[in-house]
């Protein structure tokens, strides 16, 4: 079963490209079913990743002043079925993390099933590669606050639960620390080549 409501992904275009024109056919619908003024709203791209068999998983942000921002998640081409089961789970994560401190899981405002495409509540804060690209948390500090986030949510029951895959969690943390090491390099790299008095001010 695949989504009928997003848009066809034209060749020789940009994923982004791709992916925001893909959002702006799949917003007006999801839109109207959680009662908001589509027109209103601007989109832009968080995320875009293809995939096979010209599938594509969008995350889109949707602006509006005076209004809350919210957050489409879909994917183009997508297994309408599954999609349902994603919504379910975020609803349950988000009951499971309402009342725990410092950790927070978007509801779904709403869901379109003929596109497989939610609506979720925007949740303030960066992402995790942002926060180790710039150094404002360490891996182990950031691992423990995975685990507490990872604790609270498996305590509640989800939709289609698997067990936790503990150790690919801890390597994709590492992959994330390495990626974000070479960016604090090239930063400074990028520094030391355009200001002859950088190293001088340390």
């Amino acid at each position: 079963m695949t989504g009928q409501g997003t848009a066809e992904l034209p060749r020789g275009e940009t994923i982004r490209t791709q992916a925001l024109d893909a959002a702006r056919a799949t917003w007006p619908r999801l839109a109207d079913i959680a009662g908001l003024s589509a027109a209103s709203y601007r989109l832009s791209v968080l995320s875009a990743r293809a995939e096979p068999e010209g599938r594509m998983r969008v995350v889109a942000a949707a602006t509006a002043a005076g209004a809350d921002r919210v957050v489409l998640k879909f994917r183009v081409n997508g297994d309408v079925e599954a999609a349902l089961r994603m919504a379910e789970a975020h609803r349950s994560a988000a009951r499971a993390l309402a009342d725990v401190p410092d950790c927070a899981a978007p509801d779904v405002l709403a869901f379109d099933p003929d596109a497989g495409a939610a609506l979720l509540a925007w949740v303030d804060g960066g992402t995790v590669q942002d926060a180790l690209s710039e150094g404002r948390i360490a891996l182990g500090d950031l691992a423990a606050h995975v685990g507490r986030w990872m604790a609270a949510l498996h305590r509640q029951r989800t939709p289609d639960r698997a067990p936790f895959a503990g150790a690919r969690m801890l390597g994709r943390l590492d992959r994330m620390a390495a990626r974000g090491v070479q960016a604090r390099h090239r930063i400074v790299e990028f520094q030391q080549a355009n200001d002859p008095d950088h190293d001088k001010a340390r």
